[in-house]
């Protein structure tokens, strides 16, 4: 049917509508060269991905922020790292709850989220 292809039938990054939805929720992903690019991507422990029982959404914001909503359904403290990856821009500043976040690398920005918290990740990266 017109909506079965309209909605992607299996197209988009091989699994249809579904992840044509996930890819740029999680991970703020677009498309280019038919291709998911993400924005940002998540590691935590050695591994790469989000932690079990932490769940994340990324926000559309203009070319220079990056703005993940993070939840910790867990009853311990997460520790993670948010690498941005779509730029070669360093990070300038970020802010966890609309407080600074220490951990500041270039690309990347490590962050601990406490037990039961939705919180909102802004990083601002360097403008030319």
């Amino acid at each position: 049917t017109i909506s079965a292809i309209a909605s992607g039938h299996g197209r988009a990054a091989s699994a249809g509508c579904v992840v044509g939805t996930f890819h740029p929720a999680v991970l703020g992903s677009y498309r280019y060269a038919n291709a998911d690019q993400p924005r940002v991507k998540y590691q935590h422990g050695g591994s790469i991905g989000l932690p079990p029982g932490v769940a994340a959404l990324v926000e559309p914001t203009p070319g220079s922020e990056r703005k993940v909503r993070f939840w910790n359904g867990n009853e311990q403290i997460n520790t993670l790292t948010v690498c941005v990856e779509d730029t070669s821009q360093p990070i300038q500043r970020a802010l966890l709850a609309e407080k600074p976040v220490e951990n500041v690398e270039s690309q990347s920005v490590e962050i601990a989220l406490q037990p039961g918290q939705e919180v909102l990740l802004h990083i601002q990266l360097e403008t030319e």
